[in-house]
Parts: C-alpha cells; sequence; structure tokens
C-alpha cells in the first residue's frame, strides 16, 4: 500500500495496522459504493481528502476519496475498487492550504484549514455506516471548535 505524503497526521499506523489487519483475501470483502460531500462554515471544501478506517469488528483496508472542486466526494479502496468496506468506520477529513512548487519540493506541508478534531482519529466524531446492496450518501458538515466560553 502506498501512503501519499501528507495524507493525515497521524494516521500513517493506522494505514499498516489497516494493512495488516485486512489486506489478506480482498476476494472475500463485500464492498459497496459511497459517495457524498464536505462543507465547513456554509461552503463546500474544494480540495482535500476523506478517508475511512474500518473499526468496532469491521475488517479490511480503509477507503479514500478525494474531495473534488465541488465539494464531492467518492470513496475507493485500495488497487481503485469503488467503493469502501461495508461495516462500520470513523471518518475523518484533511484539507491543508495548497503550497507553492518550492514550498512542495522542501517537502512543506500547508496549514490545516479544519479544526483538528477532524483529521485525527482519536478525536474525530464522525462515523459511517457502510450498507451491504446499496448506493451509500455521507454528507459532511464540519463545525468549528466550541470556544473556551461556550
Amino acid at each position: 500500500m502506498i501512503v501519499i505524503r501528507g495524507i493525515l497526521h497521524g494516521v500513517g499506523l493506522v494505514v499498516l495496522a489497516g494493512c495488516l489487519a485486512g489486506c489478506g483475501n480482498r476476494s472475500s470483502l463485500e464492498l459497496a459504493p459511497v459517495s457524498g460531500t464536505v462543507v465547513y462554515r456554509d461552503k463546500a471544501l474544494d480540495h482535500g481528502r476523506v478517508v475511512f478506517v474500518p473499526t468496532e469488528g469491521t475488517k479490511g483496508p480503509q477507503a479514500e476519496g478525494e474531495i473534488q472542486p465541488d465539494g464531492s466526494f467518492w470513496m475507493v479502496t485500495p488497487k481503485d475498487k469503488d467503493g469502501a468496506v461495508v461495516g462500520r468506520h470513523v471518518v475523518l477529513v484533511e484539507c491543508r492550504r495548497k503550497v507553492s512548487e518550492a514550498e512542495a519540493r522542501k517537502m512543506i506541508l500547508g496549514e490545516h484549514l479544519i479544526p483538528k478534531r477532524y483529521f485525527t482519529l482519536e478525536t474525530s466524531p464522525l462515523r459511517c455506516d457502510v450498507k451491504a446492496g446499496m448506493k451509500n450518501r455521507l454528507d459532511i458538515v464540519l463545525e468549528d471548535e466550541p470556544s473556551a466560553g461556550d
């Protein structure tokens, strides 16, 4: 499995763990299509990534979806198979400032443009139950962190 540079803070071990736990016999995995949108501060995100990490007994690889300019995404498992493994997933979202070519050559990552809780496995409040035999839809609305006075 190839890990794309800057995929998600702290998820590298999840990629390895997911591969060790679920990269065996892929022919027996049941996948279902998943698509949706991501909105933050009443605007569609125009770039970034959505990651589904299997949890609570769900076996198989994680799925990833690239956020398109209109805020839409669709999930793909390793080897470009459409969909995500059927079962429960923690959902992570990453969106960083786009970097210049010079910054990219220096391997500089842009700052996060959404609250940290959404791109950290331990703190993401987002979950999705992928159901078999149907087109699954997940429209994600991200909210700012509550201020200390709330």
